[in-house]
């Protein structure tokens, strides 16, 4: 294996149009002590992306999805910090008080995925309604849009 900064390139004999990798020698130049060690650490431990490691190592994503699914550990699901941000203890307080679409601005997030990860902890849009709302359709993001213009 060649070693160029932030990219590793393979060694691999070509068979009909495959490239077939010795993973063998790639951890052992990478001084992993095995293959299984060598994904632990830079799949697991770094949590380097199927799309990063294909890039270093030059192939495709799904050879390193190959490789991956060889082991007993499961691959990750795809998705990004949005989808594991964790939302504030005193959330259903904040809506309450500023309203659906004004928290979920000073989160990052769309309205639509604030009420998503909102269910999915239990709360239902009742839940939130303000103490004085008479009228449904107040404290939702459009009537808050309305608002504000």
């Amino acid at each position: 294996m060649v070693e160029v900064p932030g990219l590793w390139v393979l060694e691999g004999e070509s068979s009909g149009g495959e490239t077939v990798i010795d993973w063998t020698t790639t951890w052992t130049r990478l001084g992993f002590a095995s293959e299984e060690e060598m994904w632990a650490d830079l799949y697991d431990r770094q949590k380097l992306s199927i799309a990063d490691l294909a890039g270093r190592f030059g192939v495709s994503r799904n050879t390193i999805r190959l490789a991956l699914g060889r082991r007993a550990t499961a691959v990750r699901g795809r998705g990004g910090a949005n989808r594991t941000a964790r939302l504030p203890e005193d959330i259903v307080a904040q809506v309450k008080e500023k309203g659906v679409l004004a928290v979920a601005k000073s989160l990052g997030l769309s309205y639509t995925t604030l009420y998503k990860r909102l269910r999915k902890i239990g709360v239902s849009v009742a839940d939130l309604r303000r103490p004085n709302d008479g009228d449904p359709a107040e404290g939702t993001p459009d009537a808050e849009v309305r608002e504000q213009e």
